[in-house]
């Protein structure tokens, strides 16, 4: 029996046993395992900017392909979102592995507004909240989140012309190395004559900015890195492809890995 299912048959068996006690009692708390962490990202990848929730599930299931099962309905007339995650269900064709099932679902054409979202387990758990659209973040706001853990309640969007990204080397000494690449960087990047942008703390989905104003990244492969965040006020891509394609040239052992607000990439040749 799936999690939520059980979820389910708690919820009823409470509900009746409630029905049979005193009138006095005026509520029963019901403590709810969490089953899925939910996140916010806004999608880049094919030059078009798409918001995103994420569903994954907290245990491991026994397919590396689980399926979570959920429907969506965004009605913009009412300003109203339906989330209702229904269940996980094992694919036609299991990938033998323990992993999270996983989605990301897209939310075509939302505008910039506030929109009064319900998300809900298999119509038995419900949750309400809101979620604020604007032109610089998306902020999720729950009354109560039953059932999954919230990872991040505020998205801010990559401002256009951010460019960001790490320089990967397997031992200690490339950092000289990749700090000279950075700087670099940043001097082909940056225009005096013009202030440079001011990047807000928080999480951008992609990465994060800390207090400090360091970047942290998702999903570093190399053993040691140095990240960096720029505005790229001089639209200087071709320039900077050109300076990686010097640096690879010299067999530093570097791997760059590059990014832009449009879904673009750039490293070695």
């Amino acid at each position: 029996m799936s999690r939520i299912l059980q979820i389910g048959l708690l919820f009823y068996i409470v509900v009746i046993f409630s029905n049979c006690r005193d009138e006095s009692i005026d509520q029963i708390i019901i403590n709810v395992e969490d089953d899925f962490y939910i996140d916010m990202f806004e999608d880049i990848s094919n030059g078009e900017k798409l918001f995103h929730i994420t569903l994954k599930s907290i245990h491991n299931q026994d397919c590396l392909n689980s399926i979570i099962d959920y429907s969506l309905d965004v009605n913009e007339d009412d300003e109203q979102i339906n989330l209702s995650i229904n269940n996980i269900l094992a694919p036609e064709t299991c990938d033998p592995g323990n992993a999270p099932a996983f989605v990301s679902i897209p939310f075509e054409n939302l505008k910039e507004q506030d929109y009064e979202i319900h998300i809900n387990l298999k119509d038995v758990i419900f949750n309400k909240g809101t979620l604020f659209a604007s032109s610089e973040n998306y902020r999720l706001i729950m009354l109560s989140k039953d059932g999954f853990e919230l990872l991040h309640d505020n998205l801010y969007k990559i401002p256009q012309k951010t460019i960001w990204g790490y320089v990967g080397y397997a031992e200690e000494s490339g950092r000289m190395n990749s700090e000279n690449f950075i700087k670099d960087l940043e001097n082909l990047v940056t225009n005096i004559s013009i202030a440079p942008i001011e990047y807000n703390t928080g999480f951008y989905g992609y990465f994060s900015i800390n207090q400090d104003r360091s970047i942290f990244l998702e999903d570093v492969e190399d053993n040691f890195q140095s990240s960096f965040i720029f505005y790229d006020e001089n639209d200087s891509q071709s320039e900077i492809f050109d300076l990686i394609e010097q640096y690879c040239d010299l067999n530093l052992g570097l791997n760059f890995y590059i990014f832009d607000a449009e879904g673009g990439e750039l490293n070695c040749p």
